[in-house]
């Protein structure tokens, strides 16, 4: 009797440990429904590695519910028959999940209501799915989220608990798409925004403007009826290109006026047949910049050249400029410019750059309000400038908030270096400089003008052993400094 037991105990616990344990580490690719109703005969629980689903004759996947896990890629493709995804109830951690080429796919129903975040990717395409019910729990994807091909979805509801793709959304190629209705929730992509070749699409209305930076572009092409980006208002901090095109029905760029210029690499505004508003604040500010790549050609007529789009950006405003220039000024950098007519002109802000495209405010200079259609002068005094290059740029503001920046000058400053010390002085053998900038050439000269010694990078410690006796100057820059070598 205690033998019994004893086997019975042991053969408990071997079922137990074998209904614990992982399957065999590879992926796992599922061709019939029998080979899914079989499943549960391996008692596994995890998968380490891929699982695959593919097959004519599939038609639930009931038979895998005692899954929890698949460390990677959870694909379901290429099922004739199957309608949605019940049997995946027992799933709380995935990696990736791809749902695509599954003609009678009317819906997603069928995941855990514990599984909220997908750890990779998700990818839904070519089903006949006319919403993502379904995916109602997931709260972050740590990758990117593409819908496409979807001829008959026409809402994204399902997507409301979405709150963060840590990489970019595309949404595309979905002809009864009408907007982006579902994502009231998203408030973080991490990547970029596409949205792209959706005949039905009239507005991006839906996303939530809770949003306001992105970590990538903008992308919004082959939307024939879509005639609005005022969804996108609240977008301040891109960090890629934006591209406009092929949207016939789009009559304005409202919506991306907020956007600061200095995350734009490139604008592409073409093929719009209709587009006749282009001058907002992002995009003249961006033209304005001296990195300004941009392709934009194709499109009504006010909207048609960048040279059109910069010309009605400075009519935005009645301050007319017709001088920008600076100059250094001892150790100060020095601006001045001039006007010919100020109507409701309320003020200039001088901006200062190191590289020309990130900006930062140096001053508010109030406008004299010339209306008149005289003359009038400004200027600025600059008076901690960096040395070397210095870019500016002056931000010019009407009393309705309305901005346009004015031209970007350059300013490069040489320092002179007061506080260059020499020591020991008198010296022997060698000398010790303490100076801040070491990247500028230097030169010892004798009592008759003659250079003994030149070098076009300061050394900290410089050997003057062959140096004869006598009163030296060494020359930094503008200035000079006595050494005394005695022997």
């Amino acid at each position: 009797m205690k033998t019994f037991n004893l086997c019975f105990f042991l053969v408990c616990l071997l079922q137990f440990t074998i209904q614990s344990q992982p399957c065999l580490t590879g992926n796992l690719i599922f061709t019939t429904q029998a080979e899914i109703d079989n499943f549960p005969n391996l008692g596994c629980t995890q998968i380490v590695g891929n699982l695959t689903i593919s097959g004519a004759n599939i038609t639930n996947l009931n038979g895998l519910s005692t899954i929890t896990s698949i460390s990677e890629a959870l694909i379901i493709s290429d099922n004739l028959m199957l309608a949605d995804l019940s049997g995946l109830d027992g799933l709380v951690s995935l990696s990736s999940l791809q749902v695509y080429n599954n003609p009678n796919m009317t819906s997603l129903i069928g995941l855990n209501a514990q599984l909220d975040t997908i750890n990779g990717d998700v990818f839904i395409s070519n089903n006949n799915l006319t919403n993502l019910i379904g995916l109602g729990n997931i709260t972050t994807i740590e990758s990117g989220l593409q819908i496409s091909d979807s001829p008959v979805l026409n809402v994204l509801f399902g997507l409301e608990s979405l709150t963060s793709i840590q990489g970019s959304l595309f949404v595309g190629e979905s002809a009864n798409l009408v907007n982006l209705t579902g994502l009231t929730s998203l408030n973080y992509v991490g990547g970029g925004i596409e949205i792209y070749n959706n005949a039905s699409m009239t507005s991006l209305s839906g996303i939530n403007s809770g949003i306001t930076a992105i970590g990538g572009g903008i992308n919004i092409y082959g939307n024939p009826t879509l005639s609005s980006l005022g969804a996108l208002s609240n977008i301040v901090t891109i960090e890629g290109i934006i591209n406009i095109s092929n949207n016939a029905a789009l009559t304005s760029l409202n919506g991306l006026h907020n956007i600061n210029a200095s995350g734009i690499f490139n604008l592409i505004i073409t093929n719009s047949s209709l587009l006749t508003y282009c001058e907002v604040n992002s995009v003249c500010e961006y033209l304005s910049g001296l990195l300004n790549f941009s392709t934009i050609e194709n499109n009504a007529q006010n909207c048609e050249s960048k040279e059109i789009i910069i010309q009605n950006c400075f009519s935005i405003l009645s301050v007319e400029l017709t001088k920008f220039e600076g100059f250094q000024k001892g150790k100060n950098n020095f601006l001045e410019w001039k006007t010919v007519s100020e109507i409701n002109h309320d003020y200039f802000e001088v901006q200062s750059s190191k590289d020309g495209i990130n900006f930062q405010p140096k001053e508010i200079i109030k406008s004299k309000e010339n209306n008149q259609g005289t003359s009038q002068e400004y200027s600025y005094l600059d008076e901690t400038p960096w040395q070397g290059i210095n870019y500016y740029r002056l931000k010019q503001v009407d009393r309705n908030n309305n901005f346009i920046f004015s031209k970007t000058v350059s300013i490069n400053n040489i320092q002179n270096n007061s506080t260059i010390k020499v020591y020991p002085n008198p010296a022997v053998e060698f000398i010790y400089i303490d100076i801040e900038e070491r990247n500028q050439p230097l030169h010892i000269i004798d009592l008759f003008g003659n250079i003994v010694f030149q070098s076009n990078i300061i050394s900290e410690k410089i050997d003057i052993s062959s140096l004869s006796s006598g009163l030296y100057s060494i020359k930094i820059g503008t200035n000079l400094v006595k050494l005394l070598i005695t022997r």
